[in-house]
C-alpha cells in the first residue's frame, strides 16, 4: 500500500505528464505547420489559421469540458478526452490537403481543454501541476506572439515570466 506521500508525487508526475502530452498536441500544428506550409505552398494567412485551428477550438471547448467533468468526473473525461485524439494525430499523417489539416486541426485541438480535469481537486498537488500547465501556456503565447511582432531576438526574454512583454514595447 502507497503511502499518501507517494500517491500524491504519483498524482503530480502522471498529471504533468498527461498535461504536456496534450498541450504538445494543442500546439503541434505550430510545429508541423512549417513544413506544411512549404509542402502545400500555404502563404501566411492560411499557415496562421492552420496554427490558431486547434488552439481556438481547445479555448471553446474548455467550459463544457469542465461541466462535464463536474458531472461525471475528471479521470473518465479526461481518458475519453485524450483517446478522442488519437484517430485525428494519425489522421494527419494520411493528410494530402490544406482543408483536411483543418478540418484535423479542430479535432486535435480538443486536447487543449484538457486543464479543467485537474482543477475539480482540492488537493494542493493537482493544483501545482494545473499551476505549472498555466505558466507554460501563458509563456508560449508570450513566446509566439513576440516573436511574430519583434522578431526570434524577444524570445530570449521568455524567462521573465509572461509580464515581460508588456515591459518590452516598442
Amino acid at each position: 500500500m502507497a503511502t499518501q506521500t507517494q500517491q500524491q508525487i504519483s498524482v503530480l508526475t502522471l498529471s504533468t505528464l498527461a498535461f504536456t502530452t496534450c498541450f504538445a498536441v494543442w500546439v503541434m500544428f505550430s510545429i508541423i505547420g512549417i513544413p506544411i506550409k512549404t509542402n502545400l505552398g500555404l502563404n501566411e494567412t492560411q499557415f496562421g489559421l492552420l496554427a490558431a485551428t486547434p488552439i481556438l477550438t481547445g479555448s471553446l471547448i474548455r467550459l463544457p469540458l469542465g461541466m462535464l467533468t463536474d458531472k461525471i468526473g475528471g479521470r473518465i473525461v479526461f481518458f475519453v478526452l485524450m483517446l478522442s485524439t488519437v484517430i485525428p494525430i494519425y489522421l494527419i499523417s494520411l493528410a494530402t490537403e490544406y482543408w483536411h489539416f483543418l478540418v484535423l486541426g479542430l479535432f486535435v485541438g480538443v486536447a487543449g481543454g484538457s486543464r479543467p480535469f485537474a482543477q475539480e481537486s482540492d488537493d494542493p498537488v493537482a493544483e501545482l501541476a494545473v499551476g505549472e500547465e498555466g505558466l507554460g501556456d501563458l509563456r508560449g503565447v508570450k513566446m509566439g506572439l513576440s516573436s511574430h511582432k519583434y522578431g526570434d531576438r524577444s524570445n530570449r526574454f521568455s524567462v521573465t515570466g509572461p509580464t515581460s512583454s508588456k515591459c518590452r514595447r516598442r
